[in-house]
This record gives C-alpha cells, sequence and structure tokens, in this order.
C-alpha cells in the first residue's frame, strides 16, 4: 500500500475512535436514562396500588394472550441506513392506527350476551382495564413507561451503530496489517 492510502485509513481509524467514544458515552447515558425512567415509573405504580389498595391494581386485570381486541400501541422496524451496508436502525416507536380493519373484524365477531365474549373484552386504554377513576399516579405511571420505551429504542440504535463502528474498525486496522 502507499502513503496515502495508509494516511486515508489511519483517519478514519482516529474518526471512528472518536465516533465509538462519542456512542460508548451515549449508550451509558441511554441506560441511566432507562434506569431512572423505570424507577420512576415503578414508584408511581406503588403509589397508585397504595392509594386504591393493592387488590385494585394488580396483574389479574391484565389481559391474557387470547384476549379479543387487544393490540399493541407501538410499533418499532427496522429500516435501513444509506451509505452503511449491512446496517438497520430501528425507527423510532410510533402510534399505530387502531381503527384498521383486522381489529374491527374482531369486534364484530365478539357475541356481547356471551360470558366467554365478555371475559376476553378489554379496551385500547390500558388505563381503563383498572377502571374509569383511576388515580393520576397511574397515569403518571403509563406515560413515564412509554417514555421509558422510546429512549430503549434509542439505545437499541445506539447500541447497533456502535457495534458496526468497532466492527468497521477491526476490518480497516486489519487491513493495514
Amino acid at each position: 500500500m502507499d502513503s496515502s492510502t495508509n494516511s486515508d485509513i489511519e483517519a478514519e481509524l482516529d474518526e471512528l475512535s472518536v465516533r465509538v467514544l462519542e456512542l460508548m458515552n451515549q449508550f451509558i447515558v441511554c441506560k441511566v436514562n432507562i434506569e431512572n425512567y423505570v424507577r420512576s415509573g415503578c414508584i408511581d405504580l406503588a403509589k397508585a396500588r397504595y392509594i386504591n389498595g393493592n387488590r385494585s391494581i394488580s396483574a389479574l386485570q391484565l389481559p391474557t394472550e387470547d384476549a379479543l381486541g387487544v393490540q399493541a400501541k407501538f410499533k418499532v422496524s427496522p429500516e435501513e441506513v444509506e451509505g452503511k451496508p449491512n446496517f438497520q436502525r430501528y425507527q423510532s416507536a410510533e402510534n399505530l392506527n387502531l381503527d384498521d380493519k383486522g381489529l374491527s373484524s374482531s369486534f364484530k365477531s365478539i357475541d356481547l350476551n356471551s360470558p366467554d365474549d365478555k371475559s376476553k373484552r378489554f379496551s385500547n386504554d390500558p388505563l381503563k382495564w383498572f377502571g374509569f377513576l383511576v388515580p393520576q399516579s397511574l397515569r403518571q405511571s403509563k406515560s413515564t413507561f412509554e417514555k421509558c420505551l422510546e429512549i430503549v429504542v434509542e439505545n437499541v440504535n445506539v447500541q447497533l451503530e456502535l457495534q458496526h463502528s468497532i466492527q468497521r474498525y477491526k476490518e480497516l486496522r486489519n487491513s493495514l496489517e
């Protein structure tokens, strides 16, 4: 190899080294934020249980796997990144349209007089699973966990980019040898 090619590779190695350090810092910040949001959400959830009693907010009110009408509120999907082959970045959590045809057809098949279908029906708003007058701390807990979900997606993206940068760094180092 000639010296101009080596200097280009070394310059790219320097840039990758700095980028890896920046990504490591972002990764640590994301982890700390996740920890803080989870702690805050759990404390708010505990407050709600204390206010309403442990029987009014419990896992027994959560829908089972075969519950009708329950769909994910957020969707996370991968997208290709231009200029980086074999690298996917996950899109931030986006709200799904809950009025799509699949959901409305499952509601049409519910027999409201059947006791089996009554037990399988759940509202799309998780707060309504615990009653109509829920404590403010339960609402805060829901929004805190939603924010946490967005940070988790960001953390995964940082981690994927960090792995990609480290792999590229190794490839460049091997090309110098």
